[in-house]
Order: structure tokens, then sequence, then C-alpha cells
């Protein structure tokens, strides 16, 4: 596929619509993992770029650390996971 060429003004337009789309699925994203039981708590942060979800925190066992990439890969418009969740079995 070609890349596409954009006018000034078509370039900010299509910025701004991507940044919409991006913070309407991050919203969606944050949606389901406070929804959850299981993680409505976990100190989970997101972010995302195109249909791409970074999830970045901390939780406690590998069990939550695994449901919480599920739960998001469930999300209607993420395409991919990248989890830099830390996992601190110490407690």
């Amino acid at each position: 596929s070609q890349p596409r060429a954009y006018t000034t003004g078509g370039w900010v337009k299509h910025q701004a619509e991507v940044s919409n789309s991006e913070r309407a699925l991050a919203s969606k994203v944050v949606a389901a993992l406070t929804q959850d039981p299981v993680l409505r708590d976990a100190d989970i942060n997101v972010r995302v770029h195109g249909s791409i979800v970074t999830l970045t925190g901390q939780v406690f066992d590998l069990a939550t650390y695994q449901h919480a990439i599920e739960v998001v890969q469930g999300v209607e418009g993420v395409r991919s996971v990248v989890s830099r969740i830390e996992l601190d079995i110490s407690k």
C-alpha cells in the first residue's frame, strides 16, 4: 500500500481524527479495566497509539497480569497489547 499524501490542513485534520480515535479507544480500555471486578483496583495505566495498547503499572500475581491482557485484548478496536506491567510477587 502506498503512503497517503496530505496537505498541511489535511494532515492537521488527520492527526486530530487519529487523536480522537485513540482517546476513544483508551476510554473503552479504561472502562473495561475498571468494570472488571479483578482489575478494578489494580495499578494499571493505559497508553494508546493507533490500535496498539500499552499497559504499564504493577500487579501482585500472575493470574491478574494475564487477566489484564485478556480483558484488553477483548476490547473492540484493540489490535495488539504491549504489556509493560511489572509483576511483584513479593507481597
